[in-house]
């Protein structure tokens, strides 16, 4: 009995220290987000804005994303996916699987990640 116990432990030991729990050890908290490259030209002309934010009530992130982009200057149409089935089609179609959706030029980033649309917004060109 010691010894099957010994062994079982001793292959646990071996499984973590081949690599399986580093892995998931290492694997970040938080979900990376999705960010994908397409052509918004016709979202942001039907918006009169270059910065389109998909959003929904009681969302936290999606709160914050509004007072970011609001306490730098951004100006930005904000899309409620609760209250019109068009937007929330239309994040659908985007490959959104969460909001905040923000479209920046010719990217689109799921959830509030400052720094990237920092970046982002430095390189973008105005719709026209």
């Amino acid at each position: 009995m010691m010894k099957t116990l010994s062994i079982l432990i001793a292959c646990c030991a071996l499984g973590l220290a081949s690599g399986f729990g580093v892995r998931y050890l290492t694997q970040p908290s938080a979900p990376t987000l999705a960010e994908r490259t397409g052509d918004y030209a016709h979202i942001q002309q039907r918006e009169q804005a270059d910065v389109v934010l998909y959003s929904l009530p009681g969302c936290d992130a999606c709160k914050r994303a509004r007072t970011w982009l609001q306490d730098n200057n951004i100006a930005f149409a904000e899309l409620d996916i609760a209250a019109s089935e068009a937007a929330r089609a239309e994040s659908r179609s985007l490959g959104a699987k969460t909001v905040p959706l923000i479209l920046i030029g010719t990217r689109s980033v799921e959830g509030f990640d400052p720094a990237r649309w920092h970046q982002l917004l430095q390189t973008r060109r105005p719709f026209s």
